[in-house]
């Protein structure tokens, strides 16, 4: 499979353009869907791809939940100010 298409993946999550990422994902995934099909895949590609969706999926999380970590400081923040009730608005992930 393309390394360069993993690489720009890669790159495009690391820069938080997510929008981006999501986009060369869908191209990605109809070509290993398209080599599937074929049987043209090799085992050492659908590792690569593997440890793609696992290294995504990892950094992914990762952002979402310095993402939730900022709101709920920033709620923190308003509520001390008396601008709302942050016990309201809090966001927790689920393991």
């Amino acid at each position: 499979m393309d390394n360069e298409a993993q690489a720009r993946i890669r790159q495009a999550i690391s820069q938080e353009q997510y929008q981006e990422g999501l986009a060369l994902w869908t191209v990605y995934v109809q070509r290993l869907e398209q080599q599937i099909e074929q049987g043209s895949i090799s085992p050492d590609e659908m590792r690569a791809a593997g440890e793609l969706v696992e290294w995504s999926r990892l950094v992914l999380r990762s952002a979402q939940a310095r993402l939730v970590q900022r709101r709920n400081t920033l709620l923190s923040a308003a509520a001390y100010l008396g601008r709302i009730d942050s016990s309201r608005h809090r966001v927790h992930i689920a393991g």
